[in-house]
């Protein structure tokens, strides 16, 4: 069987290509956080260039350890990583799962579950395998890495979805209807764009309270270039009964750019309630 391979888009501009500077700069940052959270159900995290938003995706990713089973009851990893982000590039209606076997960046190569995407396909009108979507998109991309430094690059299978134009119910429901307890739901999205530093933080204090109050009607008008996926989160939180957390919040003026035109990050945590950890705003 031939296998079909995902290469990198956007190594050299949003991470660096070397490996050993990847590997490097993953494992700094997330040494940088030092708090230790519980073991989520699933997490938000920004898809930025790592100097600008590296920090704050660290902190979604502190809390998926190498001994994943130790904190988990689990296998050595989770089953499968759903990983859910926007589509930048292609238009796109429904949800396209690529067909690609694998993905590839410069710290290796992270199977696909092959054999569930094709069941997707087949059984849900608005899932597709077509690969432009992913050819050139980093939301799902710039996450890679994380994963390949914290529950590593096996042991679990990924399903890539990037989405497109679709109600943010319908995404839950594709998604509920394929993933398993032992899943591991991380999904994609910045927040507002090119504010000023100060109307930005206020903008998207609207996105932290529809998140921590569990509302897909208010996230789905906030401004977040993955709120339809932020959105399809919150459904299955209420469904789950999962609570929400803020783990990280900071703007490009914070971190690497000047404060004129900024742009807005954040990892939110989910939890089974009652959650061990507050509510943190």
């Amino acid at each position: 069987m031939e296998y079909n391979t995902r290469p990198p888009a956007v190594a050299g501009t949003f991470y660096p290509q070397q490996t050993d500077a990847l590997r490097q700069m993953v494992r700094s940052l997330l040494q940088q956080v030092a708090v230790e959270r519980p073991l989520p159900r699933a997490i938000v995290a920004p898809h930025a260039g790592y100097v600008y938003s590296g920090y704050t995706a660290a902190h979604a990713y502190r809390t998926l350890p190498n001994d994943w089973a130790a904190v988990s009851n689990q296998t050595a990893s989770p089953r499968r990583v759903f990983l859910i982000g926007p589509s930048h590039r292609v238009y796109l209606e429904g949800v396209s799962v690529g067909n690609y076997h694998r993905f590839l960046t410069p710290l290796g190569t992270i199977d696909v579950d092959w054999e569930l995407i094709n069941r997707m396909v087949a059984n849900e009108p608005d899932v597709t395998n077509h690969p432009a979507p992913h050819q050139l998109e980093h939301s799902l991309e710039v996450h890679l890495p994380f994963l390949q430094e914290t529950i590593g690059s096996g042991g679990y299978r990924l399903v890539p979805m990037v989405f497109g134009r679709m109600p943010p119910q319908r995404l839950a429901e594709i998604i509920d209807r394929y993933r398993q307890p032992d899943d591991l739901l991380i999904y994609s999205s910045d927040l507002s764009h090119f504010l000023p530093y100060e109307a930005a933080r206020t903008k998207d204090q609207q996105c932290h309270q529809a998140m921590l109050a569990r509302d897909p009607s208010a996230m789905a008008q906030c401004d977040a270039c993955g709120n339809t996926g932020m959105a399809a989160l919150l459904h299955l939180a209420q469904q789950q009964r999962w609570q929400v957390t803020l783990a990280d919040y900071r703007t490009s003026g914070d971190t690497a750019g000047d404060k004129q035109r900024v742009v807005g990050y954040a990892s939110y945590l989910c939890y089974d309630e009652p959650a061990s950890c507050s509510l943190r705003g």
